[in-house]
């Protein structure tokens, strides 16, 4: 997993994107006022998640950093990032449930948090596109 992350951190192009819509299309058979929806969910649910994953994680609260970690999987596939991402958040969950590892937890919640933010930025963009087609 630390590959994957050192390759993530070196991405600096403008060009990647980290989310990809195709599995949202699929599952809500491209309807575009129910995408628009799932989008909107995304977008209020995540950031408080990371506030929470951030939170947890400096106040030591192993239980509070699981549950907010587990509440995330699910957004990385219908959301279209990245598998490693969801690995990631599971390790997550993991770790703070064993406590173990602990030393790992600091660097996935900073790529967490910067993954989930440019996905924010990204959905904005789609949600916008939505908009004006619809």
């Amino acid at each position: 997993m630390n590959g994957a992350i050192m390759n993530i951190k070196t991405i600096k192009s403008d060009k990647f994107k980290y989310i990809d819509l195709s599995y949202l299309n699929h599952c809500t058979r491209s309807n575009s006022e129910l995408m628009m929806e799932m989008i909107q969910l995304y977008l209020e649910q995540t950031p408080p998640l990371i506030s929470k994953l951030k939170q947890s994680l400096q106040d030591k609260d192993w239980d509070s950093l699981q549950t907010a970690a587990h509440k995330m999987i699910p957004s990385f596939l219908i959301m279209g990032i990245g598998k490693d991402f969801e690995t990631m958040a599971r390790k997550i969950q993991e770790y703070s449930r064993t406590e173990q590892h602990l030393d790992e937890l600091p660097e996935f919640v900073l790529q967490l948090d910067k993954v989930c933010s440019q996905a924010c930025g990204e959905l904005k963009e789609e949600y916008n596109l939505f908009r004006k087609t619809t």
